[in-house]
């Protein structure tokens, strides 16, 4: 089953309880940067995924566009969970509040422990 950035990001959303009527708390475009630094420490800690898939360069998902529901989601299925993980970690590591901080760091904690597979 391919899944696509917009249900990534949609996914992350749901996560960060950012589901405004007019505007969202965290622009998409920050979403999307964090994604992208997801790819990256996705293949810090997993390069094995990327052999033979993308070349010599990581994928890069575009932070202007403005329709991702056709841009397919580019990593392995069972990746899936701990990149939406990565992006909430990372988009609510922002947030100054002690409560949200630990929130953050769970998040990318498990970011970690799921493409690692540690306990």
């Amino acid at each position: 089953m391919s899944r696509s950035v917009a249900q990534l990001l949609t996914r992350a959303r749901q996560l960060l309880q950012d589901q405004a009527s007019e505007a969202y708390r965290y622009p998409t475009e920050d979403l999307v940067d964090a994604l992208n630094d997801g790819f990256m420490e996705t293949y810090r800690l997993r390069p094995d995924i990327f052999i033979g898939t993308f070349g010599d360069e990581l994928p890069d998902i575009p932070i202007d566009l403005n329709d991702y529901t056709e841009v397919l989601y580019p990593l392995p299925a069972f990746t899936f969970t701990a990149l939406v993980d990565f992006v909430v970690g990372r988009v609510a590591a922002r947030d100054d509040e002690g409560q949200n901080e630990s929130r953050a760091s769970a998040f990318l904690a498990s970011f970690t422990q799921k493409l690692l597979g540690s306990a």
